[in-house]
């Protein structure tokens, strides 16, 4: 029941939130809490392997055959003729070679007489280098043989910058022969290693290749891996990091999920005490709440000591409150979220995570002032320049960020005026959200609430009130309008007028409002040009548009009938060609066959046929009105 869609490009969109966006459009949030997926662990970057390690070295030398010649003239040729096939680094070559350009190596390779020891470990490293080289993927005894090559070099002792090149090969012909779980280890050693000769993006590269986010199999691979990680902490808590995972495309599996839970029971040893101890606490968290188990998640939740740094981790607090709103402990559930929001540790992702959740507590707890107030601090437009690049890349699959319908909602359908009003006694500085508007650039929440304010007012046909609510926030245009509005409508009440003088000021003000759509009593702060997708349509089955995933059927009968009896009213209260054609339409009704009464008809049918249904519906009343007002014209 959340939305995560991007909005065409064209389409002006009401809070720029944030530079980083995806490339069609920014993202709308709405009702994110009755949506499952987010309450899921959050979803970590495979950057986060190296957040806690000693910073990245900056020399390393270059590979095997990559250095600097000597004084052979036999391996120079060889590393010339090897080196070339590199332009620039061999992150840019090809993996595969044609057999020429193999047997050419192999050729020089056998001309070649170490000199000494340095020589001699080079050169056989780079025959195993070649020999990988050699073999296709499909060739099981060529892969085989190559393994063996390198295991037989890392058995000798060997300068630490070739045995942890070496390493990284032999990783690299573990996941050719489909060996995962073994290149993953070696992958992980080498990133824990400080005297490690391959940089840490190159490796970070090669594990999240060994269970891509793309491949459907992923996590059914992960399943048939996992006992063979739980020789090492570093390495279970890495597969169980992985498992835990898994981005919204993945379909739950919670055998996975249940065999990884087993696995981190069954092996409490490799987590004796302290920060191991409590790492193993926080992936069985993740564990059960994939699951669907929260009760779980609870539990091991409480097995953390209170003094445990563990507790104030956002991942922690997160984990704990997504649980107790599963379970309906919303008290609890509030305390964990405001701690991730208030975290100084937590990203900007957590952020905005643990701000939805809240948007669900108060909504579920009926505080709808607080409710509005965390809506609007999860549309606060954001800064991404301080991130680091992994966290960037990884919000696009992640995130919720974009402008929130939880606010447009909030301020224009569900609270009343009297919330609205308690709303601005209770924060009466609530500038912290700079929402863009569409002509008049960015205000303060206070402002849109405001605004929604002076809406309401002329819905009610108070334009003087809304009038001088305008004024205060310098929307002059409107102010102007509502001005105008409260004459036209003065003179429709007037009591001395005759029925004819009362005929006229009823045309003249349906003619004002019939020229003024959008203008009047139509939101255009929170709803320019998104409204017609985020309605409910008024036929059984899934939201259309671009909302297509959103099914109201899975709300409560009585949260899908509040729903949409509160839209079908919105849409009649701020739809202006309707308000005019329904006093055009009196005016038919008390003038007849005059000329006010033909042009009142005629205006009316105007207003009917400009309406758009898609926003509006009522398609069948529409119809009907058209075809009894163009036979009355008849």
């Amino acid at each position: 029941m959340s939305f995560r869609r991007p909005i065409a490009s064209t389409v002006l969109i009401l809070a720029s939130i944030g530079a980083l966006v995806y490339a069609c459009g920014i993202d709308i949030t709405f009702r994110a809490y009755l949506e499952k997926r987010l309450w899921r662990p959050t979803v970590r970057p495979t950057a986060n392997l190296v957040k806690d390690l000693p910073p990245e070295k900056t020399a390393y030398v270059p590979y095997a055959g990559m250095g600097s010649s000597g004084r052979d003239a036999a391996f120079n040729s060889l590393r010339q003729a090897y080196s070339a096939l590199f332009p620039a680094t061999d992150s840019g070559s090809s993996l595969e070679w044609s057999q020429a350009t193999i047997n050419n190596l192999l050729k020089l390779l056998g001309a070649v007489q170490p000199r000494n020891n340095a020589d001699r470990n080079e050169l056989e490293l780079l025959r195993c280098k070649i020999g990988l080289r050699a073999a296709r993927p499909d060739d099981a005894a060529a892969l085989a043989s190559t393994q063996s090559c390198f295991e037989s070099y890392l058995r000798q002792p060997r300068p630490l910058r070739l045995a942890s090149e070496a390493r990284g090969w032999l990783a690299r012909t573990y996941f050719l022969q489909r060996k995962r779980a073994a290149a993953a280890k070696m992958y992980l050693d080498e990133l824990a290693n400080t005297n490690s000769n391959i940089r840490r993006q190159r490796l970070l590269t090669s594990l999240e290749m060994l269970y891509p986010d793309s491949d459907d199999r992923r996590l059914e691979k992960m399943k048939n891996d996992l006992d063979q990680y739980f020789d090492t902490p570093s390495h279970a808590l890495f597969i169980a990091d992985r498992v835990t995972n898994c981005g919204p495309g993945q379909n739950p599996q919670p055998d996975v999920y249940m065999n990884l839970l087993k696995l981190l029971e069954g092996h409490k040893d490799l987590f004796r005490q302290g920060t191991a101890s409590d790492a193993l606490a926080l992936e069985l968290m993740r564990g059960t709440i994939r699951a669907g188990i929260p009760a779980k998640t609870l539990e091991y939740a409480a097995a953390v000591p209170p003094d445990s740094p563990a507790r104030n981790n956002p991942e922690y607090n997160w984990l704990s409150g997504a649980a107790n709103f599963q379970l309906k402990n919303y008290e609890e559930a509030e305390s964990a979220l405001i701690r991730v929001v208030e975290s100084p540790s937590a990203d900007i992702r957590q952020k905005r995570f643990a701000e939805n959740g809240l948007v669900g507590v108060y909504e579920r707890t009926q505080q709808r002032v607080k409710e509005l107030h965390v809506a609007f601090q999860a549309a606060i437009p954001v800064s991404y320049g301080s991130e680091p690049q992994a966290l960037l890349e990884d919000l696009a699959g992640s995130r919720l960020d974009g402008w929130s319908l939880d606010v447009a909602y909030l301020v224009d359908l569900e609270l009343t005026d009297e919330e609205l009003e308690t709303y601005l006694m209770t924060y009466p500085a609530s500038n912290f959200a700079i929402l863009d508007t569409p002509y008049s650039g960015p205000r303060p929440a206070a402002d849109f609430v405001r605004y929604a304010l002076a809406v309401r007012h002329a819905r009610r046909e108070e334009f003087a009130e809304a009038a001088q609510v305008y004024r205060a926030l310098n929307v002059t245009n409107r102010a102007k309008r509502m001005a105008d509005a409260a004459n036209l409508f003065a003179a429709t009440q007037e009591a001395a007028a005759t029925p004819e003088q009362r005929q006229q000021a009823l045309y003249d003000y349906a003619d004002f409002l019939s020229k003024n759509a959008e203008r009047v009593f139509f939101n255009d702060w929170v709803w320019h040009q998104v409204q017609t997708w985020a309605f409910m349509p008024d036929v059984e089955g899934p939201r259309i548009g671009f909302f297509a995933e959103f099914d109201y059927r899975a709300l409560s009968p009585d949260e899908a009938a509040t729903h949409r009896n509160g839209e079908r009213q919105l849409r009649d209260d701020q739809e202006e060609y309707w308000r005019a054609y329904q006093i055009f339409n009196q005016v038919v009704e008390q003038a007849g066959h005059t000329e006010l009464g033909r042009k009142a008809a005629t205006r009316a049918l105007f207003c009917l046929r400009r309406i758009s249904p898609e926003r509006f519906d009522r398609r069948k009343e529409i119809r009907s009105a058209d075809i009894r007002l163009s036979n009355w014209l008849k």
